[in-house]
C-alpha cells in the first residue's frame, strides 16, 4: 500500500521499472441497470497496464487498450452474464449510482478462488483521474505522494533486480517528497515484495489479505505424527503376526525362495496396502471438500489435471510410507531360519520384543503431543471467544447498508427502529467495532509540535459508545448538545493515547486529519 504518485515518479526516475499498475478499491459500488439497483463489492479503479501485468485472459476486447480511455470497465464474464445473460457485454454502457456512465471494453475470464488480486470489475483509472480534476486534484502534485490509499505494482525490465529500485528511492525522494516531508516532521521508506511470496511472507499490515505460513507447518507436523503412528501400527501388527506366517516362509525358502525375495513380498504387500489407502482418501477428501469449504469459509481446491506435481507428492509420499512401515516385517519374515520353523521351535528374540516395546513408547509420546496441542488450541480459541475485548458485543446485531441513497436516511430509518420495544438502542458506524475500517494519516500534537500518526479511524455517531457500553477512564462521550463536536471531537482509546505518547494528559489535545484521493474520488 503506498500513494497513487509513488509509482508513475518511480517509472520516469528509475530506468528498471518498465510499467506500474495501481489499483484503488471502489467496493459498494451501485450499479443501475434495466430498472434494478446493484451493489459490487469486487471493484477497482485501475491502470490500463492491469490486464497485461496480471494477464487476464479476455474473452472480447483487447487486453492493451481496454482501459486507456476515461469511463471504460472491463468485467468478469461471470458478472458479464448476471447483468446481460447471453448477449455481448462488449460495447454496452453501465451507469453507477452517481449517473457517470462507462462503457464496457472488455471481458476477461473469472480468476481462481486463490488468486492475489481479487476483482470482478476494473473500472479505468483515466476516469477517477478526471472525476478528482473538478477538485483540482493533480496526480503529480507533491501532496498526493502522501496520501497512500493505492495498492501498487511494478514490473521491472528482464533481469533487473528490485533492491536496485529499492536503492534508488531517496533520489526520487529528495525529489518529490522531501520538501513536505521536511514541513511535518515526517518521512517516507519504500518497501516492496514479490507478488509470489506476498501470500505467506508479506508482514505489511496495509497488505491484502495473506495466508499464514506457521499453520503450513503445524498441519504438516500433525499429519507426519498421523503417519508415524499409522506406520508403527502397521509394523507392530505385522510383526505380530510374523509367527502366523513363519511356516509359510519356511516352505518357500525351502523349495528355493531366497531371503530378498521374501522381504520383498513383505515390502510389497506394504505398499499395495498403502496405495490402496491413499485411494481411498483421495475420495473420501474429495467427498468432504465441498463441506470442509462451506464449514471453513475457505475456497479449496484440488484437481489432478491442474495440480499434478502435488499429485504425485502425495504419491511419493503413500509409497515411502508404505516402505517405511514394511521395512521391518520384512526383515524379521526373511531372517527366519526354515528348519527351525519347520521344527516348530521359533522363538521371538529379546532384540525384537525391546524394538516393538520402543516403539509402542514412541507412539504414547506422539499421542500425548498430539492431546496436549488440541488442549493448547482449545484454550486459545475458548479465550479468543470469550475475551473482553473493551465494549459489549451480546445482543447487538450489525446491519450493513450498501444503498447510497438509503444511507442518506439513517436517521429515519433509526427512529424507526426504536420505535419496536424489543431493540434498546441503535447506532451508524462505518465498519464493525474490532474491525479496520481505514487507515488515516493524521497530524497530532506531541511535545509542543505537531506530528505524523497513521491511525484506525472509525466514523461513528453520537449513540455508538453508549450502545456497546464504552467504559471512559477519562472524558466524555459525544455530545448532541455541544455543536464543535461534530467536526472538532475524537475519541481515542488507551492503546492510542500510549502511541501517542500522551499518557494520562490525554485531553485537549489536537489533531488534524488529512483526508486521502478516495474520500474525494469514490464511486
Amino acid at each position: 500500500m503506498s500513494s497513487i504518485a509513488i509509482e508513475p515518479a518511480l517509472q520516469l526516475e528509475i530506468p528498471e521499472v518498465e510499467m506500474y499498475c495501481r489499483f484503488n478499491s471502489n467496493e459498494n459500488l451501485s450499479i443501475r441497470y434495466d430498472n434494478k439497483d446493484f451493489i459490487e463489492k469486487l471493484v477497482c479503479f485501475a491502470d490500463s497496464t492491469a490486464p497485461v501485468i496480471f494477464s487476464l485472459k479476455f474473452s472480447a476486447g483487447v487486453p492493451e487498450k481496454a482501459l486507456t480511455q476515461p469511463f471504460t470497465l472491463i468485467m468478469s464474464e461471470s458478472l458479464a452474464q448476471k447483468y446481460y445473460g447471453n448477449q455481448q457485454a462488449f460495447g454496452k454502457t453501465l451507469i453507477t449510482g452517481n449517473g457517470r456512465s462507462y462503457q464496457v471494453t472488455g471481458v476477461f475470464k473469472d480468476l481462481p478462488d486463490n488468486t492475489h488480486m481479487k476483482f470482478d470489475m476494473l473500472l479505468s483509472m483515466e476516469s477517477l483521474a478526471t472525476i478528482v480534476e473538478a477538485v483540482r486534484f493533480r496526480i503529480m502534485e507533491p501532496g498526493a505522494f502522501w496520501n497512500v490509499n493505492s495498492s501498487n505494482y511494478i514490473m521491472l525490465h528482464q533481469n533487473a533486480d528490485i533492491s536496485q529500485v529499492l536503492g534508488k528511492f531517496p533520489t526520487v525522494y529528495d525529489k518529490y517528497l522531501k520538501e513536505i516531508g521536511d514541513q511535518i516532521n515526517a518521512s517516507f521508506d519504500l518497501m516492496a515484495t514479490r507478488i509470489d511470496k506476498i501470500h505467506h511472507t508479506s508482514k505489511l499490515a496495509a497488505d491484502l489479505p495473506v495466508g499464514n505460513k506457521a499453520y503450513i507447518y503445524v498441519f504438516g507436523i500433525v499429519a507426519v505424527f498421523i503417519l508415524l503412528l499409522a506406520a508403527i501400527n502397521y509394523m507392530n501388527l505385522a510383526t505380530a503376526r510374523a509367527t502366523a506366517r513363519a511356516r509359510e516362509v519356511g516352505l518357500r525358502k525351502v523349495v528355493g525362495t531366497n531371503r530378498g525375495q521374501v522381504a520383498n513380498q513383505c515390502l510389497t504387500e506394504s505398499i499395495l496396502l498403502t496405495l490402496i489407502s491413499f485411494v481411498i482418501s483421495l475420495g473420501i477428501m474429495q467427498l468432504l471438500l465441498p463441506l470442509f469449504n462451506e464449514i471453513s469459509g475457505k475456497q479449496l481446491v484440488f484437481s489432478f489435471t491442474e495440480n499434478p506435481g502435488i499429485f504425485l507428492s502425495m504419491l511419493g509420499i503413500a509409497v515411502l510410507t508404505g516402505i517405511l512401515a514394511g521395512k521391518y516385517p520384512a526383515v524379521i519374515l526373511s531372517s527366519f531360519q526354515p528348519a527351525v520353523v519347520l521344527k516348530g521351535k521359533l522363538r521371538t528374540g529379546s532384540k525384537g520384543s525391546w524394538l516393538r516395546e520402543g516403539l509402542v513408547t514412541f507412539q504414547l509420546m506422539i499421542a500425548v503431543v498430539m492431546i496436549t496441542g488440541t488442549i493448547v488450541i482449545y484454550n486459545q480459541i475458548n479465550f479468543m471467544q470469550n475475551a473482553d475485548v473493551g465494549f459489549d458485543k451480546e445482543n447487538v446485531m450489525v446491519i450493513e447498508v450498501q444503498d447510497k441513497v438509503f444511507r442518506r436516511k439513517t436517521e429515519t430509518f433509526e427512529n424507526e427502529l426504536l420505535l419496536n420495544p424489543n431493540i434498546l438502542n441503535v447506532s451508524s458506524l462505518f465498519g464493525i467495532p474490532g474491525g479496520r475500517y481505514g487507515i488515516q494519516v493524521m497530524r497530532v500534537e506531541k511535545e509542543d509540535k505537531m506530528q505524523e500518526y497513521a491511525l484506525n479511524l472509525m466514523p461513528c455517531d453520537y449513540d455508538f459508545a453508549e450502545l456497546l457500553k464504552l467504559e471512559f477512564k477519562s472524558g466524555r462521550n459525544f455530545g448532541r448538545e455541544m455543536g464543535s463536536d461534530m467536526l472538532e471531537a475524537v475519541i481515542i482509546n488507551e492503546t492510542a493515547a500510549k502511541t501517542l505518547g500522551w499518557g494520562d494528559d490525554t485531553l485537549e489535545k489536537k489533531s488534524i486529519i488529512i483526508l486521502n484521493l478516495m474520500e474525494v474520488g469514490a464511486e
